[in-house]
């Protein structure tokens, strides 16, 4: 996202802002602002943003679970806006994107936000031990073994593993 704000709730309103990856914004990452406004923000990237997560004129926000890095300010709490910041928090750890140079905001392998949402959120299949925080799960690639002699119907190939290691047994009761 690369706007004034990433996303702001306002008169009023309340709403969930969950795994996102909110770069850029001239204003904040997210924007709570109004009396009777509310909103919950977990597992969201915000970096590079004028203000990471921002309350303002008795806005409320619940947050926990996020990366911040590299906002001007990271939590901006208006007047009588209380912005209380998350105790699982990450911040100041670059989310190691693949190329944010040219918007590839995908995480790297060893980003701090692969394994570190909220535990009581699913992993999708082929993620981690834990869902990932921002939009996109890093996930496993899926691998095919073909056994026999390499040929036309069996061929070498890598999907990006670098080892692979393989136990064969065999198994004599059939009825398995």
């Amino acid at each position: 996202v690369r706007s004034s704000a990433g996303i702001s709730f306002s008169a009023s309103s309340s709403g969930l802002v969950l795994n996102n990856t909110i770069v850029g914004a001239v204003g904040p990452g997210v924007l709570s602002t109004g009396a009777g406004t509310w909103v919950e923000v977990r597992d969201n990237i915000l970096a590079n943003n004028a203000a990471g997560l921002s309350t303002a004129t008795d806005g409320q926000m619940l947050e926990d679970y996020n990366l911040l890095n590299a906002n001007t300010v990271n939590y901006q709490a208006g007047a009588g806006t209380p912005l209380v910041p998350g105790t699982n928090d990450i911040v100041g750890r670059d989310p190691l994107f693949v190329d944010a140079g040219h918007a590839d905001y995908r995480l790297q392998a060893t980003s701090p936000a692969v394994d570190t949402a909220d535990p009581l959120a699913d992993a999708p299949a082929g993620g981690g031990s834990r869902m990932d925080i921002g939009y996109r799960e890093v996930v496993a690639t899926p691998l095919t073994l073909l056994l026999g002699t390499a040929g036309t119907s069996c061929a070498l190939a890598v999907s990006g593993i670098g080892q692979v290691e393989v136990g064969l047994s065999f198994v004599t009761d059939t009825s398995l």
